[in-house]
């Protein structure tokens, strides 16, 4: 991919967590849903494969913490 796409795929990812007030690690940005924006070009897919692994981030945070 060039540097141009990577930029935008990176710049929407950060916007769409910010817009759905997701509270995401810049590495959990980077390693686990910056794929997921690459993998997917259908809106309704990659939305809802994005909040599955927000929840499965959640999980994580909270089994870690018990």
């Amino acid at each position: 991919m060039n540097d141009t796409l990577d930029r935008d795929i990176l710049q929407f990812t950060l916007d769409w967590a910010t817009a759905n007030d997701v509270s995401v690690t810049g590495t959990e940005v980077v390693t686990q849903l910056l794929p997921i924006t690459r993998r997917y070009s259908d809106i309704a897919e990659r939305d809802q494969a994005l909040r599955e692994a927000v929840r499965r981030i959640e999980i994580a945070r909270l089994e870690a913490s018990l």
